[in-house]
This record gives C-alpha cells, sequence and structure tokens, in this order.
C-alpha cells in the first residue's frame, strides 16, 4: 500500500496554486488583526491557513493505492453430441458415432481428471441446445474437480436437431470465462427457425471472444456409404391443374448402396380422395392412360447418386386429390419413411381456353409455347396481314366466337378487315365474347391498333389506348412505331402487379434487366378518361404494357411483339412465366379459385417446422373482391386438435386478399385448413358470403436427423481454423488432453490496482466548515464581521 497524489492539475500548478493561497493569507490577514491580543491573533491566523493547506492538500488528492496480481483459471467445455445422427453405424468395425464417442470419452477420463485439478472442466451435451448448461449438470465437473465425462452422456442419443450454430452462440452471449471447447460431433447442422443459426457466423463471434474450438469428428461424409437407402428429395407439381389434361410431375430421388440396381419409381393417388379432417384413405399407384407416364424405372450407378425423374398422369375428377411420388421400398434399407413425399393438388373442370390471331411470324411460335401449361389450352388461327391476301385454307369460322367456347382472345400482327368475309363481321361477335367478360390482348406489330384500322371497329371502346389512322398496311410509321432496341421496365404499379412478377419481389428488377430489350414497339398513348394501368415502359417513359378493366372483363394493349428473343437469350422460364401470367390475369385465375370464397396454401407442402402461408378471401355475385369481410380460420392438425388463426389485409396491392400463417407445424401428416367467410358490414352484417373453403396442406415426415444422415467434417474444420483451434482425430484425443493435463494452457495473471481516495472523505468538508465556522465565531466576537 502507498500513499500517492492525483492532482486535479498538474503536480507544479497544483502547487503553486496552494503556496499562492497561503502566501495570499499571510500578506493581507495579518494587518487585519493586529489590534488584537496575540494570543486570539494567531488563532484567527492559524485557522484562516489551516482552512488554505486543506484546501491545497483537496486539490493535490491524496489517495492509498493497492496492487494485487490475480491469476484466472482458464475454463475448458467439453461438448459431446447427442443428436440422433450419432446412432449411425458408419465408425470403426461397425460402431455408430455415439458409441465411438463413448469410447474416445471413456479413454480420455483420466486425462480429464488430472486436467481438472487445475482447471475448469466442464463436460455437457447438445442436440438442439446444451442439455443442460454444464455448471448445472450432474458430476460435469468444475474448479478442483474431477469429471466423469459418461456420467453426462445419455443411454442412447435422442435429439431431434442438432442446433449448432444455435448452440455456439449461446457460448458466446453466456458468462462463462472460456477459453477452449472441445467439440464432438458429426458436425451436421440440422435445424430449423429460430434454432437455425450460422454456426460459422457463432464461431467468428468466438474468435473475437478469445475461445478456441478444437473439433472431434465422428462419421462419414458421404463418401463411404453407411447403409443402404432409397428416399424422395424434391417433388414438383403445379398446384391447379385441370381434368382430363395431362399434368407432367418432375422430382428428384437419392439412392444411397444401391449402384447397378434397377428401383422403380412411381405416382400415388388417394383413392377415394379424403373429405375432411379424420378421414383417412389409402394412396394407390396411379393408373397408366393415354399418353401418360405414371411409372418410369432407374438405375444408378454411383453409391450415392441423385436421380431427376418425369412422370406424368392424367386426373380424371375435379377436386381437391393428394398426389405423392414414391420409389418403392426395398428389403434392407436404412429407413423407409423417406421412400415418399406427397402435396395436394386442385383439380379444376376444364382448362383455360384462348383463341390467337395473328399472321405467321417468329412471335407465333414462342407465344405457342403457352399451350404447354397443363391448365391452358392455346389455339392459334392463322390470318395475314393483308386483308387481301385471305386465301380459302385461311378462313374465320362462326363457331370461334361462340359464347363460353374461349376464356381470352389475343390478337397480333393483323389488320382489322382480316377479321371481315362478304357479310359477316367476326368482330362484332369478338366484342359480344368481350361484353360476356372474356379477356382480350392485343399485342404490337405494323397492323396493330391505329395503322391496322381498329379504330373503325367495335372493339374501339374496349382497348385502354388511342387508335389514330396510320398510314398503309404493313408500312412503318415513325408516327406510330418505335425503331430500335426497346428495353421493357416495370413501373412502380407494374413492379407490383401479377402479369410482371418474374420472380421473388426482391429479384424481380434485376430480372427484367436482364431480358434481351424489344426490337422496335408500338407507340401508345392512354385513352383519356379511361382508368388504366402502366405496367411496363420503355424509353422516355413510353408506355409498353397497359391494363385495365371493361366491365366483366380484363384488357391488355402490349406494344411489343418480339418476346421471342427472350428464349433465345436463355430465358426460356421467364418468357413461360410471362405469357402464362398474362392469360391467367386476363381470365381472372391468377388466385387459383373460383368460388365465393376461397383459400390456397402456399406451398402445398411445408418441412415439420415452419410456418404454412395461407392466401384467403371472398368475391361477391359479379367477382368483385369484399375488402370488409370477417373471417374465421381453423387448422385442423394430424392429431385433430384445432386451432383458429388471425388472418391480415394483404396490402393496398391486393384489395380483398387476406393472409394468415400456420406456425403449430411439428407433426407430419394432412393440416385441414376451414374458412367461413361473413359480411361485415351494411345490413347483411354476418351473413355468409359463400360456403365454407377448405383446404390442406402436407406436413411432410421428413427426418432432419435421419434423412441425409452425412457427417460434416469440413464445418468442423473452419469452425476451428476460425477460432484458432485444430482439428483433433476421436483416437488422438486422450493424448491431447495428457499433454494438457502436463502443460496446462497458460493462466492468465492480471494486476489488478485498487484506489482509496483521501480527499473525497465525508469529514475533509466538514473540518473545512469547522475551521471556516470557527474563525469566523472568533471575528465575530471581536466586532470584526
Amino acid at each position: 500500500m502507498t500513499l500517492a497524489l492525483n492532482p486535479a492539475w498538474s503536480l507544479p500548478l497544483t502547487l503553486l496554486c496552494g503556496a499562492a493561497l497561503v502566501g495570499l493569507v499571510l500578506w493581507t490577514y495579518p494587518p487585519r488583526v493586529r489590534h488584537l491580543s496575540p494570543g486570539v491573533r494567531r488563532t484567527l491566523l492559524g485557522l484562516r491557513l489551516a482552512a488554505a493547506v486543506l484546501l491545497t492538500v483537496a486539490l493535490l488528492r491524496p489517495e492509498l493505492r493497492r496492487e494485487e496480481t490475480e491469476t484466472e483459471r482458464p475454463a475448458i467445455l467439453v461438448l459431446a453430441d447427442v443428436s440422433r445422427s450419432m446412432t449411425i453405424a458408419d465408425g470403426p468395425g461397425g460402431a455408430s458415432r455415439f458409441e465411438s464417442m463413448r469410447s474416445v470419452l471413456a479413454a480420455a477420463a483420466p486425462a480429464l481428471a488430472e486436467l481438472g485439478e487445475d482447471l475448469e472442466v466442464f463436460v455437457a451435451t447438445f442436440d438442439a441446445a446444451r442439455n443442460p448448461p454444464p455448471e448445472e449438470a450432474e458430476g460435469a465437473g468444475g474448479a478442483g474437480e474431477a469429471p466423469d465425462p459418461l456420467s453426462v452422456l445419455p443411454e442412447e442419443p435422442s435429439g431431434d436437431r442438432t442446433a449448432l450454430g444455435a448452440v455456439l452462440g449461446e457460448l458466446v452471449r453466456s458468462d462463462a470465462d472460456l477459453s477452449s471447447v472441445v467439440l464432438l460431433t458429426d458436425a451436421a447442422q440440422r435445424a430449423l427457425p429460430p434454432d437455425d443459426a450460422d454456426p460459422r457466423a457463432a464461431g467468428a463471434l468466438l474468435a473475437e471472444s478469445g475461445v478456441r474450438v478444437y473439433g472431434v469428428p465422428f462419421g462419414s461424409d458421404g463418401a463411404v456409404t453407411a447403409g443402404f437407402d432409397l428416399s424422395v428429395e424434391d417433388l414438383r407439381v403445379d398446384p391447379v391443374v385441370f381434368e382430363k389434361k395431362r399434368v407432367p410431375v418432375s422430382g428428384v430421388v437419392r439412392i444411397v448402396g444401391g449402384a447397378g440396381r434397377e428401383f422403380t419409381v412411381r405416382l400415388l393417388t388417394e383413392s377415394p380422395p379424403a373429405r375432411g379432417p379424420g378421414d383417412e384413405t389409402e394412396l394407390v399407384p396411379v393408373e397408366p392412360s393415354g399418353d401418360a407416364r405414371p411409372v418410369t424405372v432407374v438405375r444408378p450407378t454411383q453409391g450415392v447418386e441423385e436421380i431427376p425423374v418425369e412422370l406424368t398422369f392424367v386426373p380424371q375428377t375435379a377436386g381437391e386429390m393428394k398426389l405423392a411420388l414414391q420409389i418403392e421400398p426395398v428389403e434392407g434399407e436404412l429407413k423407409q419413411t423417406n421412400n415418399q413425399r406427397a402435396t395436394v393438388l386442385s383439380v379444376r373442370k376444364g382448362g383455360i381456353r384462348v383463341l390467337y390471331f395473328d399472321r405467321l411470324r417468329p412471335e407465333v411460335n414462342a407465344l405457342r409455347r403457352v399451350n404447354l401449361s397443363n391448365k391452358i389450352q392455346l389455339d392459334y388461327v392463322e390470318l395475314p396481314a393483308n386483308p387481301n391476301a385471305l386465301s380459302p385454307g385461311l378462313r374465320l369460322e362462326a363457331a370461334l366466337f361462340e359464347p363460353g367456347r374461349y376464356d381470352a382472345f389475343i390478337i397480333g400482327d393483323v389488320a382489322a378487315e382480316a377479321f371481315r368475309e362478304g357479310n359477316d363481321d367476326f368482330l362484332d361477335d369478338l366484342a359480344a365474347r368481350v361484353e360476356d367478360g372474356a379477356g382480350l390482348m392485343m399485342t404490337g406489330g405494323l397492323n396493330s391498333f391505329g395503322p391496322g384500322g381498329w379504330g373503325r371497329t367495335a372493339l374501339r371502346n374496349v382497348l385502354p389506348v388511342e387508335l389514330p389512322r396510320g398510314g398503309a398496311v404493313d408500312d412503318f410509321d415513325p408516327r406510330n412505331q418505335i425503331a430500335g432496341e426497346v428495353p421493357m421496365i416495370p413501373t412502380r404499379q407494374g413492379a407490383q402487379n401479377y402479369v410482371m412478377l418474374l420472380a421473388d419481389p426482391a429479384e424481380n428488377a434485376e430480372v427484367w434487366r436482364n431480358l434481351p430489350p424489344l426490337e422496335g414497339a408500338n407507340r401508345l398513348e392512354l385513352k383519356r378518361n379511361v382508368p388504366a394501368d402502366v405496367l411496363a415502359v420503355g424509353p422516355d417513359d413510353v408506355p409498353l404494357l397497359i391494363a385495365a378493366e371493361y366491365g366483366r372483363s380484363r384488357v391488355l394493349a402490349f406494344a411489343g411483339d418480339t418476346t421471342w428473343l427472350w428464349p433465345l437469350s436463355g430465358f426460356e422460364a421467364e418468357h413461360a412465366r410471362f405469357w402464362r401470367q398474362v392469360v391467367l390475369w386476363l381470365t381472372r385465375k391468377e388466385e387459383d379459385t373460383d368460388g365465393p370464397v376461397f383459400v390456397v396454401a402456399e406451398p402445398r407442402n411445408v418441412v415439420p417446422g415452419r410456418p404454412a402461408r395461407l392466401k384467403l378471401g371472398a368475391r361477391d355475385a359479379e367477382g368483385e373482391p369484399v375488402p370488409d369481410a370477417q373471417f374465421t380460420v381453423e387448422v385442423t392438425a394430424p392429431d385433430g386438435e384445432v386451432s383458429t388463426l388471425s388472418p391480415r389485409v394483404a396490402g393496398p396491392a391486393n384489395p380483398g386478399v387476406f393472409r394468415a400463417e400456420a406456425a403449430d407445424t411439428d407433426a407430419p401428416g394432412d393440416y385441414w385448413v376451414r374458412v367461413r367467410a361473413t359480411a361485415g358490414s351494411g345490413d347483411g352484417a354476418g351473413t355468409l358470403l359463400g360456403p365454407d373453403a377448405v383446404t390442406r396442406f402436407v406436413v411432410d415426415p421428413r427426418d432432419l436427423e435421419l434423412d441425409n444422415p452425412a457427417a460434416d467434417p469440413a464445418l468442423l474444420a473452419d469452425l476451428a481454423r476460425t477460432t484458432g483451434g485444430s482439428v483433433v482425430p476421436p483416437e488422438e484425443l486422450p493424448a491431447f488432453l495428457a499433454r494438457w493435463a502436463e502443460e496446462p494452457p497458460a493462466a492468465a495473471e492480471s494486476t489488478v490496482l485498487s484506489r482509496t481516495p483521501l480527499y473525497d472523505k465525508w469529514w475533509v468538508p466538514l473540518i473545512f466548515v469547522g475551521l471556516m465556522g470557527t474563525e469566523w465565531y472568533l471575528r465575530k466576537k471581536r466586532g470584526l464581521v
């Protein structure tokens, strides 16, 4: 312990101020008390000097200092994986990973006991979390104790998930003063939100905290097969299909240990379809019909191989149906719960029928690809651009315009006169079908819109653009046409419109920027006083795609006619999706619902533990959305438990559409959703808007731990490298810990300086007040105040 000064200013300046204060007292005070007796004079001067000296001492701020050296004992955590993937028997001699780990820990127990005499050593297990934290585990070890690792291990590993990132992240946030983590695991992260934190990010945080990870890997990374297993990894099919129309189904099967053998992959469906919760029906093989191929045979050539499969089937009746892709189980499989994957389809009566008029040109072949969709049938009628060239083989028939035959019409680069033949004006019939609710689209071309004479037809009031007279047919007119490259850019409204969504909203703009520009376009001008939305523009904000409502129908005016350039540049999927969404929007099928009350599960298949998103709504008799409808949404789980959801409005861009999330999806099986809609206002408030809408989604019977049980030693190596640790082979762990026991990691020493100030004690101001008060009293008594 030492006495030290901590002056308010520099020491010379503080001493100078103190000397000046004392000097001032000696210079000014004696003359004022010279008439007093010597005793009183000395007393007053002494009191004033004592107060000045006390102030000087306070400015010097004296304190008692004590230095102590503290030794911090480094803490070591031994963390053992007890998830079910540790049951995989791919260790030496056919031992499971858990058995190998138990043997290694038993061999390392003496070294851990010796290490625990000098260091803080904890032993704990983990799967989805630490079980329990090491300081709470019986026999987990601690200061001066000999931890018994086997006492912490369970009889068998039973964890359903491996949340390695969340466990390491919890170590970062804990108060434990760790220096090293010995991690015994197969290192395969298998977790669901909110426990699916990135292990590498957690490792970086541990490195910042000075904690090193020493990985002890168990298990094979898949290069060596641990057994024989067949599984369906993926199933893809359109959730809305149409009866009597061939439906393509794609999937991926994974085969482990079956090289050179043949395996059957087939489609299964319900027979009969389930009607509601608790109605369990058997899945039976889909029967071949026509050109459908619901079964195939695969033959892997490698020990571990993923094989894509393409199948087709023809649904025979409308309604909801369950469809499954199965690879037939065979004897000797590691597990059979992953041999099939199922989903739910909505089968509707009839498909969407579209009639397309155009002259023969590249755009026709590209647009006719929309006919490959399993829900759209596009019929093409070739017409000449020049109506005078109409040949007997290119004649229109009145039957094409019969009510209800087609749901939408697309008019390409043809003049209006091509629809007139003799006394027949088929445009009057076409306009009548649009009045009935059929969708209409006109695309660009030299003979489209005004130049093609469409301003003198019955469609002049239907299209949302001005139709001025143009030049001669098949003649380029700069007043009506744009030459050169024309990029297609979504507007703010277009970016939210179903037609223009070629990708997720965050990536949609980038996809449109990457599409090849159109070769020329028509100059379109919005019709005055007609409500319409410009969905896409070109250079100088020239409108390219305009959407409008006309009575019960929807209308599109598209200035382009060269979207065939997109698939030529590798954008086949974007081209198909654009035209498919055009047709669905024109026919009001983008919500995939026909009834007044609807509900759609997005997606129809859910991984256990992840929420299922539901889209629901109600429409009136005219098909218009009911934005103030009130909904009751019930979800029935496979065990029969019913939960109620609270829907929310989807947003201003989707009036009458609501969304909800079903979050309790841990159990695999069918989840049934029932939506009841009632009027929310007006005289009919509380009345039903239609029959309850019912749908279902499927939680796949996936096993996070065992569906793909391969170990991930690369992740363990990354964690060790990031934190400054190392990978220790299991057989070397006892020797590694023995070296630590002989030469423990250096204990961290730190010097702690404690200070006891003497200038800010309660008695310092008390003495000062006492000195000044006594002096004032004496002066008062002598008449000096």
